[in-house]
C-alpha cells in the first residue's frame, strides 16, 4: 500500500526507513549469498558426481577383470569338448594304429586344455551352483576316455584276430598287425 501523498515515510529510530525494515541485508549481501550457495551446491553435486563414478568405476572394473574372463573360459570350454567328442568319434573309426596315435594326440591335447580351463574356472567359481554341476560332468571326461580306450583296444585286437585267422598260415603277419593300440594317457 503507498502512503498518502505528502506523507512522509515512516523512519526506524536509527534514521532508515521502511527498505531497511524488510531486510537486515542490502542486495549485495544477498546476492553474495546466492552466488555462495549456487557454489556450495555445485561442489556439492560434484562431489556426489566422484563418488558415484568411483562406484561405476569398481564395477565395471570388476566385470572387466573378473567376469569377463570367466564367460571367456566358459565359452572355450565348450567347443574344446566338442573337439574332444569329434576326435573321439574320429578314433573309434581308426583304421591302423598311426591313425590311432594320431587321433589320441589331439584327444590328449583337447583334454589338457580342458583341465586349464576347468583349473582357472575351478579357481574363480569355486561357490558358484552351476559350476558345480560342470565341474562334476567334466570329472567323468577321463573314465571316459579309459573306456574309449579299452574298447578301442578290444576292437582292435578282435580285428587282428579276425585278420590273422583269416591269412594263410605260411604267411608272416605285418608287424604293424601285432602292435597292441597305444593309451590316451600316453599320448
Amino acid at each position: 500500500m503507498l502512503p498518502p501523498a505528502g506523507a512522509t515515510p515512516k523512519t526506524t529510530p536509527d534514521g532508515r526507513g521502511a527498505a531497511a525494515r524488510r531486510g537486515r541485508f542490502g542486495i549485495k549481501l544477498q546476492l553474495l549469498m546466492a552466488f555462495a550457495a549456487v557454489a556450495a551446491m555445485t561442489v556439492l553435486a560434484a562431489e556426489v558426481d566422484i563418488v558415484s563414478f568411483s562406484a561405476t568405476e569398481r564395477g565395471m572394473e570388476r566385470v572387466a577383470t573378473q567376469e569377463v574372463p570367466v564367460m571367456t573360459d566358459a565359452l572355450r570350454l565348450s567347443p574344446t569338448s566338442g573337439e574332444v567328442s569329434a576326435a573321439a568319434a574320429r578314433l573309434v573309426n581308426a583304421a591302423t594304429a598311426d591313425e590311432q596315435r594320431s587321433i589320441g594326440r589331439a584327444i590328449a591335447q583337447s583334454a589338457d586344455q580342458m583341465a586349464e580351463i576347468m583349473n582357472r574356472l575351478r579357481a574363480s567359481q569355486k561357490d558358484n551352483a552351476g559350476f558345480a554341476t560342470v565341474e562334476e560332468i567334466s570329472q567323468r571326461l577321463d573314465p571316459n576316455l579309459q573306456a574309449l580306450e579299452t574298447a578301442v583296444s578290444e576292437r582292435r585286437r578282435h580285428a587282428l584276430r579276425s585278420t590273422r585267422a583269416s591269412m594263410p598260415s605260411t604267411s608272416s603277419t605285418p608287424a604293424s598287425a601285432n602292435a597292441s593300440p597305444p593309451s590316451w594317457t600316453t599320448w
